[in-house]
Order: structure tokens, then C-alpha cells, then sequence
């Protein structure tokens, strides 16, 4: 089931950064979804919680 969340390009790429410092922290070689997912939900819960894994 497709979502679409509307947000300002700003906000897109402060998610971005935050999923990659998550991912650096975890010694991931990747970027998951888990880890936009957990920025998302760090940048606005209730947007992280449209996005159930």
C-alpha cells in the first residue's frame, strides 16, 4: 500500500542526514528503510508512525 507524504524539500534532506548519522552509529554498510524510518519518526512522530514497518 503506497503513501504519500507531502513535505519541503528542507525537511527531506534533514531526514536524509539523520538516517545516514543512524546508520554511521550502527556500522551499517547500507542505509535500510529502518534507519529513514527511525529519522523520520525522530524528526516528526507522527509521520514516523503513517510509516509502520
Amino acid at each position: 500500500m503506497a503513501k504519500q507524504l507531502k513535505m519541503p524539500g528542507g525537511k527531506i534532506q534533514a531526514i536524509a542526514q539523520d538516517a545516514i548519522t543512524i546508520a554511521q552509529a550502527n556500522n551499517a554498510k547500507a542505509i535500510t528503510f529502518s534507519h529513514i524510518h527511525q529519522a523520520l519518526t525522530q524528526q516528526d512522530k507522527t509521520l514516523g508512525s503513517m510509516l509502520k514497518l
